[in-house]
Parts: structure tokens; sequence; C-alpha cells
């Protein structure tokens, strides 16, 4: 009898088609030789399944059909997934400013943040990712990536326009982080000048500068400065570029200086600095426990403050007694072990 084919397609080795009262079945079968007839005889194994045209229903007993595996490749999955489903607002967000290569970019961005894998080393974090059975089409090399870094670079406009997706109210609240400067010797990169910092070291550099938001914490804006160009003004211009008015910028020690408060006075910009403990602002006349009426739990630890002005804003002082216990034990410790010293 001639089966159809939408019965033969099921059919594998080891397997025998039955019809039955006007129904298909898998059997499972297999061969054995019966000495006493000298010859194979076929034996007929457990039902597999029922078929119809539509579809192949296992049998509720065994499971029906098992393929044979023919090979097995590990990849990556767990972080990467994570990764697609928590950020799958930005994933979208790539998707519709870059259409052409934010595939490409979330690879590189996903590779990086859970390897730091330097740009030669992508492409094989890549094949070893469940990234390139999502995006099995995408080839990466180390030459397409550099290649992409600099199409990505001339994109700006592009860029600020994803960015201000995630201002949504420019009337929020903000921080701007002057982050640690970048030193380079490439004569590729135009904004590497030479410049000077906390550190004085005058080097060729680039400033890097983050926004984040308070009520999400959350970057949502940067900008890369030339290394020449003045802090002040970088902060007014990568304010001025966001379009975000309520910023306050926040810096390290090594930028307190009285010019630099004046220049951000007058350009209306909110600040907070650290002051090194050497500075004249700080009023050590008043340090004790009962000057100090307000305090707050840092790190499982109660920190006392206090607040005064001064011409150029506001002074908060802080005292934490079990930091300034173990200060005084080194000190103390210092003087016995090392007394000339």
């Amino acid at each position: 009898m001639e089966h159809p084919h939408w019965a033969l397609k099921y059919k594998r080795k080891g397997t025998e088609l039955r019809f039955i009262n006007g129904r298909y079945y898998l059997y499972e079968v297999a061969s054995r030789w019966n000495p006493e007839k000298k010859r194979a005889q076929k034996i007929t194994g457990k039902l597999l399944g029922r078929i119809t045209e539509e579809r192949f229903i296992p049998s509720k007993r065994y499971g029906g059909v098992k393929e044979k595996i023919h090979s097995v490749t590990a990849k990556e999955y767990g972080a990467t997934k994570f990764i697609l489903d928590t950020f799958s607002n930005i994933n979208e967000a790539l998707k519709a400013i870059f259409p052409s290569i934010y595939r490409e970019i979330i690879i590189v961005a996903v590779m990086r943040m859970l390897y730091s894998s330097p740009i030669k080393n992508i492409g094989f974090r890549f094949q070893h990712s469940y990234l390139s059975v999502l995006y099995n089409d995408v080839t990466i090399t180390d030459k397409r990536v550099s290649n992409l870094l600099r199409e990505l670079g001339s994109c700006r406009e592009k860029i600020r326009e994803f960015f201000k997706k995630y201002i949504i109210n420019t009337n929020d609240e903000h921080i701007l982080i002057d982050a640690t400067h970048i030193f380079s010797d490439s004569n590729g990169i135009e904004e590497a000048k030479t410049g000077y910092n906390s550190k004085k070291v005058f080097d060729p550099q680039i400033n890097l500068l983050f926004i984040y938001s308070i009520t999400t914490n959350l970057p949502i804006y940067y900008r890369i400065v030339a290394g020449n160009i003045r802090e002040i003004k970088a902060f007014k211009l990568t304010l001025k570029e966001s379009g975000i008015n309520d910023a306050v910028v926040i810096t390290d020690k090594g930028f307190y200086s009285t010019n630099n408060i004046e220049l951000l006075r007058n350009e209306n910009i909110s600040f907070i600095i650290p002051l090194r403990r050497n500075s004249k602002l700080i009023d050590y006349n008043n340090m004790q426990k009962k000057d100090f009426q307000e305090y707050f739990k840092y790190n499982n630890r109660y920190i006392w403050y206090r607040r005064y002005n001064i011409p150029e804003g506001f002074v908060y002082c802080y005292l934490d007694e079990q930091l300034k216990t173990k200060e005084e034990y080194d000190y103390l410790n210092r003087v016995e072990t090392l007394p000339d010293e």
C-alpha cells in the first residue's frame, strides 16, 4: 500500500507506518535474527503516535518520536538574555534611531559589558554567545567593529536624539559628573589636546562628561570635550547641548579654587565640591559632637553633620566617630612604632 506524503514525512529509520481502521500510526520496529527460521525477523516495538494530515500526535504513554541529536553547541545564554530583557526599551530606541547598525551596537555593548572585551576578541565572544543565534546573519570581526565605532562616532546628531528620549522632563533634577581624564597620544583623535588637570599632567587628553538623572539613577547624556577646553565652559556647553536646565555639577577635590568657584557662580551653575582637610574654609574650632545637630546613617554608621555660610555658599562638615577613632588609633600606633617620623 502506498502511503501519502503527509504520513511518510514522519517516518524515520527504525519506525514503521501502519494503516489501521482508516488511521495512520507510527510504530517502533527492529530486526532480530531467528536461528530456527534462519532469517531476520521483524520485531514490532512500542506505539510512537498517530498521524493526521495536520500533525503528528505523540503517544501519551511513550512521549512520541525521539529525534536523534547529531551535534551539540554550547553558547552563553543567561547573562545575555538578562541584559536584553532588562534593557529592552533601550534596544528598541537603538533600533528606531540606528536601524542599519543597531544589532552591531547591541553586540559590541553586551560583549564589553560582560567581558570588558577588547576589539580583537569581540568576534570570538559573539560566536560563543546567544546573540550569534539571535542575530545569525550578522558578521562580527575586529575590522567591522572598528568601522562601526568610526561610523557611530560621526553620528553625533543621532546620538543626541537617542539620549534625549531619556530626558523626559527638562525640569527634573540632574547631576553632572566631571569624569576622569582619558590620555591619548593618537594622532587620529582630534579631541586629544594638551591640557591641565588636577594631577598636573600635561599630556594630550580628552575629558568625558556624564549627566545622570536623580529620578532614574541612569546616565542620560554624555559629551566628549577636548583636553584644552576649560572645565567651566565644558559644563555650560554640555548642559546647553543636552537641553537640561536644572543640574548640579559634582567635581573632585582638585577642582576647588577661588577662581573656579567665581566662574561657576557667574554661569549660575549649582555645584558640590569636596574640600581638602587643610582647607581654610573648614572651621575646626567647632568640631566637637555638641556642635553637630543633625545625623544620617551611611554604611551602617551614623554620621553627624552641620552647615554654615561662607561668601561662596555653604560648607557642610561631617563627623564620623568610628572613622575618627580608627584614625586616632592608627596615628598613635605610628607614634609608638616610628617615633622619629
